[in-house]
């Protein structure tokens, strides 16, 4: 049930997406040039790619939580819960994922990462 949680999401936003006929200037997170960082990372998380073909993936992770983003004007967004990455992701059964108790982000960046697939904030 888990994993049909995902997929379910993913077809979700890849049918709200109006293709290229009906899109404006680039308004999204990732081509406004608020985050055009997070597109230049060696390992990236499959929402940024899916943002990036167009999707409105930021909202998986994201609640718009303002006025929405332009190149002139930054929106504001937040995270849905600190518990969101279980969603997508079971819990790892590797020896220090027990002791993380929820709290991926210590270790973890969740946009990507440049060092590792595994998106490691810190080697080693």
């Amino acid at each position: 049930m888990k994993q049909l949680i995902p997929a379910s999401l993913f077809l979700f936003t890849l049918f709200l997406n109006p293709g290229p006929a009906a899109a404006g200037p680039p308004t999204g997170c990732l081509n406004g040039g608020c985050h055009a960082d997070l597109t230049r990372m060696k390992h990236m998380h499959g929402p940024i790619g899916a943002e990036l073909a167009g999707m409105p993936a930021c909202v998986i992770c994201h609640i718009p939580n303002g006025p929405g983003c332009t190149p002139q004007r930054k929106g504001l967004f937040q995270l849905k819960a600190k518990e969101m990455c279980v969603t997508c992701h079971t819990k790892g059964t590797g020896s220090l994922h027990a002791n993380a108790a929820g709290n991926c982000l210590q270790c973890h960046d969740p946009h990507g990462s440049n060092r590792s697939p595994y998106m490691l904030r810190k080697e080693g």
